[in-house]
């Protein structure tokens, strides 16, 4: 069980690390101001298809008083994402659920599920899945550490994939506040 909790704190330590915008560093000495500009892979990207009710939306304003407006479309969305990953040098990024981005922009997409643990196996035979993501049993109140997640940890392992485990605090203004349905009316 060692080696599923390591890759889960690459997976965390990844995350920190692939902020599209990079990380400054300005130097106490120096008025300056250094980013990082070599490659990154995102470790954790949604991806809508057509009629998802998250296409179209304005999102409530974040903690920082920033105010999104959501893609219309699932190809608006790829666009406006791909676009990003040339500007950011994005060269990889985990997609949940992402079939369609996989067969555009194979080379750079890893697609990922959480189906049932058969079904995990026989996309992964088949080159169509590299990564056991977004796991969220965190919203039913299971930890990383249960035992109903140690199947999914040992798949890992045994196929030498990454998995995405979704932790606190949930995104911006507590995530999932357009759909609290999704969590039985409850915040996070």
């Amino acid at each position: 069980m060692k080696q599923p909790i390591l890759i889960l704190l690459i997976f965390i330590i990844s995350l920190v690390f692939s902020c599209p915008n990079g990380f400054s560093q300005t130097n106490n000495n120096s008025s300056t101001e250094s980013r990082y500009t070599g490659p990154i892979i995102d470790m954790h990207l949604h991806a809508f298809k057509e009629g998802d009710p998250m296409l179209g939306l304005t999102h409530p304003p974040t903690l920082r008083g920033q105010t999104f407006k959501g893609s219309k479309s699932a190809k608006e969305l790829q666009t406006e994402i791909l676009k990003r990953f040339e500007k950011y040098n994005i060269k990889k990024a985990i997609l949940t659920n992402a079939d369609f981005w996989y067969t555009d922009v194979p080379e750079t997409i890893i697609n990922a599920k959480t189906n049932n643990l058969d079904t995990i196996r026989f996309l992964h035979s088949q080159g169509k899945l590299g990564a056991i993501a977004e796991m969220a049993p965190y919203y039913a109140g299971i930890l990383a550490d249960a035992p109903s997640q140690e199947p999914y940890f040992e798949l890992a392992e045994e196929l030498q994939i990454p998995v995405g485990f979704h932790i606190l605090p949930c995104g911006p203004n507590n995530g999932i506040h357009l759909m609290p349905e999704m969590l039985g009316g409850n915040a996070c």
